[in-house]
């Protein structure tokens, strides 16, 4: 079950079984590492046999492409302050999703 996600759709792409592009959450990686989905129409996705994904937690709250680059937006990681633990805003960057 995907905790959150984040979608991006390209007619343009070639292959048509990358159309859809998802970074997701799941309980199905330990700590809230993301995974990555493809499907033709949005509606049958396949899992990469990459996953999961990044080097840091994260809740994807948004996504965009822009020249070239694919940037999902979330909540990420842990970092220590005198009040207790804060997350922090993380920007994940890619140019081959």
């Amino acid at each position: 079950m995907a905790a959150g996600c984040v979608v991006y759709y390209e007619p343009e792409e070639k292959d048509a079984t990358r159309r859809f592009k998802m970074v997701f959450t799941s309980n199905k990686y330990p700590g809230l590492m993301f995974g990555v989905a493809y499907s033709p129409d949005g509606v049958h996705w396949t899992e990469s046999p990459n996953n999961p994904r990044g080097t840091i937690k994260l809740e994807p709250q948004g996504g965009i492409k822009w020249n070239g680059a694919y940037y999902v937006n979330g909540q990420g990681g842990l970092h220590w302050a005198p009040d207790g633990w804060i997350r922090t805003l993380v920007t994940h960057v890619s140019y081959d999703f």
